[in-house]
């Protein structure tokens, strides 16, 4: 675990959970009100303190869209980056998108703004991909000696206790690519 890149996606925002900004700020639980980007970076940290050698400072790539940009700054900044090194954080940005549906139907979803303009939602996951070549993440990341990149979404708090077991049976069966996945039922607001 201490020789781990970690790769956030967190370009979209809480509107399926009826919630207005960005998926990072919202809790994880109740009786403290972490929210995710703070519990995703104490963790991240904590794996750093107990695992990396010689002082290796574990780096943490967010991709962010035109949505959740700013706002995602914001969170960091004014949490003073919830104890990660400034310079442990890299923030890459999704293009201007796609056009957005409406419905089922496939049906257009235009601008609320402007009715001429078409509403566009950012690509999704995959871009991340694209984005740690083009911005050198990666290479970087290899010349730093890390060896292992582990990717997870904004809202799976949860899944991130699987990490460590993953990245072992990674490494226990010469594994060169790993995935778990969460079921989740459409539209389901979690």
């Amino acid at each position: 675990m201490g020789k781990c890149g970690f790769v956030l996606v967190a370009g979209g925002l809480g509107e399926r959970l009826g919630y207005g900004g960005i998926k990072l700020g919202l809790p994880t639980e109740l009786a403290t009100e972490t929210n995710y980007l703070q519990y995703y970076i104490e963790t991240i940290l904590a794996i750093q303190s107990r695992y990396s050698k010689h002082g290796m400072k574990l780096p943490l790539c967010i991709m962010v869209s035109n949505d959740t940009n700013a706002g995602t700054i914001e969170l960091l900044e004014s949490n003073d980056y919830f104890g990660m090194e400034k310079e442990q954080i890299t923030i890459v940005q999704q293009g201007d998108g796609v056009p957005a549906l409406q419905d089922n139907n496939a049906t257009i979803a235009m601008d609320s703004k402007d009715p001429c303009k078409i509403q566009a939602k950012p690509h999704g996951h995959g871009d991340i991909h694209a984005l740690l070549h083009s911005k050198r993440v990666a290479l970087d990341w290899c010349r730093k000696g890390l060896e292992w990149v582990i990717f997870f979404q904004d809202t799976n708090g949860l899944a991130f206790h699987t990490l460590a077991p993953a990245l072992g049976v990674s490494v226990s069966r010469d594994l060169v690519m790993n995935s778990i996945a969460v079921p989740r039922k459409g539209k389901q607001a979690v």
